[in-house]
């Protein structure tokens, strides 16, 4: 089997969730394209509430959707707090990509935090998170 590379206009034609996006917002390793993807937001009644942000795993000719489930988190904003997902771009480091989840909370009632959620998958394609 032949390994394309492809540029990465074509990989914006092959994955719509890319339309828009620099080459620096994914890793595209091996075939696979790796990259957090937001989901549209509303709002209710205690405030803003974002659609929710996921790591996927996409082959690069736009098929074998993969979104790991585990990693996807809500950003909730209210009047009294406030809890925020920052998602990194996907690094690939010894066989495995890894992505990485800033979370931060604030709020009235205890101290700030903030700390880094970590998942890996083997970089083959069909592994899921570790």
């Amino acid at each position: 089997m032949e390994n394309i590379k492809r540029t990465h206009e074509e990989l914006q034609n092959n994955i719509p969730d890319l339309k828009g996006s620099s080459e620096k917002n994914y890793l595209y390793h091996e075939g696979y394209v790796y990259y957090s993807f937001e989901q549209p937001g509303a709002r209710d009644a205690t405030g803003w509430v974002s659609g929710g942000e996921v790591f996927k795993r996409v082959k690069d000719d736009g098929t074998e959707v993969t979104a790991f489930d585990k990693t996807y988190n809500k950003s909730v904003e209210t009047a009294s707090s406030r809890h925020m997902y920052s998602y990194s771009v996907p690094a690939f480091a010894d066989g495995y990509v890894y992505f990485k989840i800033l979370y931060s909370r604030s709020n009235d009632w205890s101290d700030d935090k903030n700390e880094w959620i970590t998942y890996r998958v083997k970089a083959d394609g069909i592994s899921d998170l570790e």
